[in-house]
């Protein structure tokens, strides 16, 4: 029966309708209704749809930047400085390799994104009841708060001590504004 209920979510998912879907299983239209509505997949579908441009755009703009100016950080290039958020790439790659000190310290604000991450879609997707739901919501909050302020303390405390000597938080010549001859060299 799982494996059932998995192909017919793969297929509602795909955008075959109920009606068809009872039909090509031999289910009945009220159980594929109630599975759609008690798991979320019509959550899920819109879900999807909602993000697949800003996907695409921000795919986009990582591949041009990439290519035009080797990196994906705005103020990297403008200005050839870190942002508060640089290193975090560097840190999910060695994240991905098992390297967790690593990641760290490189920028901790992935423990941050990964918890709040999952934290978001166990709600979104898991959770039912509203009064529940708006509680974790309003955790989440408080926690984005906390996170966004320990790593604008911690992008400080890396700009004192760490730049422009230490990576990430090194200065980069190849800018815009360097290369336009906006800042002097």
């Amino acid at each position: 029966m799982q494996d059932v209920k998995e192909q017919i979510k793969r297929d509602y998912l795909s955008g075959i309708m109920p009606k068809e879907l009872a039909e090509k299983y031999g289910a009945s239209l009220n159980t594929i209704k109630s599975w759609i509505k008690r798991y979320g997949w019509s959550k899920l579908k819109s879900d999807i749809k909602q993000i697949a441009i800003p996907i695409i755009a921000i795919s986009l703009y990582i591949l041009l930047g990439n290519l035009i100016m080797s990196k994906i950080c705005p103020m990297r290039m403008l200005f050839g400085i870190p942002c508060p958020g640089c290193g975090t790439t560097r840190a999910f790659l060695f994240l991905i390799q098992g390297k967790f000190s690593e990641a760290a310290i490189s920028n901790p604000l992935w423990i941050y994104i990964v918890v709040s991450g999952t934290i978001f879609l166990f709600n979104r997707y898991f959770v039912t009841s509203t009064s529940v739901s708006e509680s974790i919501t309003k955790i989440l909050k408080i926690f984005i708060v906390v996170a966004v302020t320990l790593c604008i303390v911690y992008y400080i405390y890396r700009m004192i001590y760490w730049f422009p000597d230490k990576a990430p938080m090194v200065y980069d010549p190849e800018n815009l504004l360097e290369r336009l001859g906006i800042l002097g060299k």
